[in-house]
C-alpha cells in the first residue's frame, strides 16, 4: 500500500490459494481491500480462479494446520479465535471476480492490459498473469508459485500435480518469447528463454518436458 501513492488499487489478483507466510499477500487480502477502498472511496476487486475457492473460503484452517500465527499477518484475525485459542473460523472477503483462462483485465487507468492464464499443478486454480503496456513492447509474466529461476513449484501441497505442473509450463508458458520477463511469487527474476535452457525441472521445446 505504501508504494500505491494516489493510484487506486482495482484489483487483487490472487494466482493461487495456499497461504504462505513468505509472501503474504493472500493473507492480508481483506485487510488491503478494506483500506484501499477506505483510501479511495472506489471498489477495489478480489480475483480468484474458482477451482481454488474452497481452499480460499478456509484459510484459517489451512493456517491453524500448518501453525502459521495468521494474526502476526492480518491483526483482525485475532478476532475469529474460538474459545481454544486458533483462528480456523477466519475467512476473507468473497472474491468478486472469477478468473477464468483468457479472461483480460484493464489496470492503470487502462494503459496495462492483463491477460490472465491458467495454469494448474501447483493448486487446481493456480493462474499465471501476462501484463502488457498498451503504449509499449514491454511485457513481464507474473508466475506466482507455477515458474521459478531454476525450479518450478511445488506440487505435494492441496491440489497439486506434477505431470499438470509441468504440461502447464509446457504448453502455456514455454510458448511465449524466450525474452519475456519473468517475474516469480518468490525468487529472483528470469526470463522464458533462460528457463527453457536451463531450468532442471522443466526444459526444452513443448515435448520435451521432463523431471
Amino acid at each position: 500500500m505504501r508504494y500505491c501513492g494516489d493510484w487506486h488499487i482495482r484489483y487483487i489478483l490472487i494466482t493461487h490459494a495456499h497461504f504462505d507466510p513468505g509472501g503474504e499477500d493472500i493473507l492480508a487480502a481483506g485487510e488491503v481491500k478494506r483500506s484501499a477502498e477506505e483510501k479511495s472511496k472506489k471498489k477495489t476487486l478480489i480475483a480468484l480462479h474458482p477451482n481454488d475457492r474452497h481452499m480460499y473460503d478456509h484459510l484459517g484452517l489451512q493456517c491453524c494446520s500448518f501453525g502459521v500465527p495468521l494474526e502476526q499477518y492480518v491483526p483482525s484475525a485475532k478476532d475469529s479465535k474460538d474459545e481454544s485459542g486458533d483462528v480456523a473460523s477466519y475467512t476473507l472477503p468473497p472474491p468478486d471476480v472469477e478468473l477464468k483462462d483468457g479472461l483480460e483485465l484493464s489496470l492503470a487507468e487502462d494503459s496495462i492490459k492483463c491477460k490472465v492464464m491458467h495454469t494448474p499443478g501447483h493448486s487446481q486454480g493456480s493462474c499465471c498473469f501476462l501484463l502488457h503496456h498498451s503504449g509499449s513492447k514491454t511485457a513481464l509474466l507474473s508466475s506466482g508459485d507455477t515458474l521459478f529461476c531454476g525450479s518450478v513449484g511445488r506440487s505435494d501441497l492441496p491440489g497439486g500435480d506434477g505431470a499438470q505442473l509441468l504440461q502447464s509450463i509446457q504448453a502455456k508458458l514455454y510458448v511465449l518469447p524466450d525474452k519475456l520477463m519473468v517475474v516469480p511469487g518468490h525468487g529472483p527474476f528470469t526470463t522464458i528463454g533462460h528457463e527453457k535452457k536451463s531450468n532442471p525441472f522443466v526444459r526444452g521445446s513443448r515435448t520435451g518436458a521432463r523431471l
